[in-house]
């Protein structure tokens, strides 16, 4: 199944204007939906149909209604100076711990000279990986100062021929646009950290074009 989603996933990026895709499964790893992002102006009823035909070649049925499309702007000539700000995020350091109130996550990111902490806590022994995750978009938010804020929207680990790999996708919210990234790395003999890493990865391409747009300010005279 997971050579027919990788299969999959693949002719969905290669559908004229999507610029990404990823397939949702239920726990027994069943296809229950999709979601794209495509570039802004593209005709929504056609990416569904297109994506559809695709998954049913793959060899599963996916309804166009279970296809979520996100859009993002299209890259315009003679703008491409305010598109975005160069720099990469990088994990400083993190850590997990556990006592009586619950468990505890946190990690510090860096971006240039730039240094945030973010953390997340859940009671009782939340799985060290989702919080991780949880504490690294927290950072995130923190480093672009609230412009867009970031959630969860999955955690997959996956059996490749060359290792395991865990894959984060991301979902961005931006006032009523919602758009959603993924990101992948090689589990190695730290779980926790390579989803903490993936999370990144989903947004390190991104990241420099939320930057260039406003800060919230936040009135509360």
């Amino acid at each position: 199944m997971n050579d027919r989603i990788a299969l999959a996933e693949d002719r969905l990026r290669r559908l004229p204007g999507v610029v990404e895709a990823r397939i949702q499964t239920d726990a027994s790893g069943q296809p229950v939906a999709v979601h794209l992002c495509a570039l802004e102006g593209e005709d929504p009823s056609r990416l569904r149909d297109q994506s559809a035909a695709a998954c049913a070649a793959a060899g599963f049925v996916i309804t166009p209604s279970a296809i979520q499309i996100a859009f993002e702007p299209s890259l315009e000539a003679g703008s491409l100076e305010e598109l975005e700000v160069e720099g990469r995020i990088r994990l400083v350091a993190y850590q997990v711990r556990v006592d009586d109130e619950g468990t505890h996550a946190e990690v510090e990111l860096e971006l240039g000279t730039q240094l945030a902490r973010g953390t997340a806590q859940a009671r009782g022994g939340a799985p060290a990986t989702d919080l991780l995750a949880h504490a690294c978009l927290d950072a995130l938010e923190r480093l672009c100062h609230a412009r867009v804020a970031f959630r969860l929207a999955g955690v997959q680990r996956a059996v490749l021929p060359t290792g395991d790999v865990v894959c984060v996708a991301v979902q961005e919210i931006d006032g009523r646009t919602s758009r959603v990234h993924t990101g992948i790395a090689t589990t190695g003999d730290d779980l926790a950290r390579a989803v903490a890493y993936a999370a990144l990865h989903a947004l390190n391409r991104r990241f420099g074009r939320i930057l260039t747009g406003p800060a919230r300010h936040t009135d509360i005279a």
